[in-house]
């Protein structure tokens, strides 16, 4: 170990001492403040700039400066909660996940014996996520070493008192294939540069490299693959002028929650419904709509609207959602079907774009459009 190794690592031991000294909360903030310097330091920062205006390219610099603010904070707050990650693993009233929508899929696959491949990105603290995960199936990191060999031991210490097992990138494949062999879950993260080794796909107007280590374990295994995400989230107010004569939110505008939506997922995406009709010369009329109304929203409550893909082939797509109280409660499940049509009204295929656009959209659970349809009670 260097001696500049030697600092960091005991830096990195007495900020961990010092953060969890305060309640969680007052550490997450304290890590937001530290991540909003690094970010005035300018750590990294023209390549994230880069980024952004290749996802939005339709918003100004001052849009996304304003989210780049917000990611480094963010990324502040996922370091303060690796000091304390055994204690917010181990919260026994949902600190980490309040909700987990899918763990049947995980639980089905795991009962084949071949192993799982739980695949994602870098959503916000996902190793917290995974070592959550864990506490319901035996979960293995797969991991890139840090360059610190202290840092390295720091965090290990961590993962191994969370209950989850590491293989090491740089230890080969044998041990992935021991581990999946055994009946164990891989969590991997497959959303980085992986240079040559990787696949070569269109991404944001470019070609990105993908890693192919994924789906290279699954099909020389037969492990299946369960990627673990969330639906878009967006949030409204509800207004005077959306409620009827009762105070409740009147059933006609969770149709309209749901085209907003929607609307905002594909913006998040990086294409507005307008440049799709303007460049692509398509619509997307609905063919199918259907709501199943569970708790009544009142004036002024706050509410998410989750949105995600259910399926889309070359002639149709399904989009299904949530509306979220400000409790968290759910007030409703729903999914809209669309086809695309020119604007003279002749049908045609989705065009490529538009496809490869819903084909990295958020999911939405598989089973949402069940819950949507089954009979009453059961939603």
């Amino acid at each position: 170990m260097t001696l500049a190794h030697a600092a960091e690592s005991l830096l990195l031991e007495g900020a961990s001492r010092a953060l969890r000294l305060g309640a969680p909360e007052a550490s997450r903030r304290l890590g937001e403040r530290f991540g909003a310097l690094v970010g005035v330091l300018g750590v990294r920062r023209r390549v994230a700039e880069e980024n952004l205006r290749r996802a939005f390219p339709e918003h100004d610099d001052a849009w996304r400066a304003g989210v780049l603010h917000a990611h480094y904070r963010e990324l502040g707050c996922v370091a303060a909660e690796y000091a304390r990650m055994v204690e917010l693993v181990n919260d026994p009233d949902g600190g980490v996940a309040s909700t987990v929508e899918g763990l049947e899929h995980v639980a089905a696959a795991h009962a084949r014996g071949r192993g799982v491949i739980l695949l994602t990105g870098h959503y916000g603290n996902f190793e917290l996520v995974g070592a959550a995960l864990g506490r319901s199936v035996p979960v293995d990191f797969v991991v890139k070493p840090l360059s610190n060999p202290g840092a390295e031991a720091w965090i290990a210490r961590r993962r191994a008192a969370c209950g989850v097992g590491v293989l090491s990138t740089s230890g080969g494949v044998k041990r992935a294939f021991a581990a999946l062999r055994a009946g164990r879950c891989l969590a991997m993260v497959a959303d980085q540069d992986a240079r040559r080794s990787g696949v070569f796909v269109p991404f944001f107007g470019a070609l990105a490299s993908t890693p192919a280590g994924p789906a290279r374990l699954s099909l020389a295994t037969g492990a299946p693959i369960v990627r673990g995400d969330r639906m878009h989230r967006f949030s409204l107010r509800v207004r005077y002028a959306d409620v009827d004569a009762m105070g409740w939110a009147y059933y006609g505008n969770y149709l309209r929650w749901f085209e907003i939506g929607r609307a905002e997922m594909l913006r998040a995406l990086g294409r507005s419904y307008r440049s799709i009709e303007d460049e692509e010369g398509v619509l997307l009329p609905v063919l199918d709509a259907r709501v199943r109304y569970l708790r009544g929203a009142r004036y002024d409550e706050s509410l998410t609207i989750e949105t995600g893909v259910v399926e889309a082939s070359r002639v149709a797509a399904r989009f299904a959602y949530r509306v979220l109280g400000e409790a968290g409660e759910l007030c409703a499940l729903g999914y809209t079907e669309h086809c695309a049509v020119t604007r003279d009204a002749r049908p045609v295929r989705f065009p490529t774009s538009l496809r490869d656009l819903l084909a990295r959209a958020p999911r939405a659970p598989a089973d949402l459009v069940a819950r949507v349809e089954g009979p009453a009670g059961r939603a």
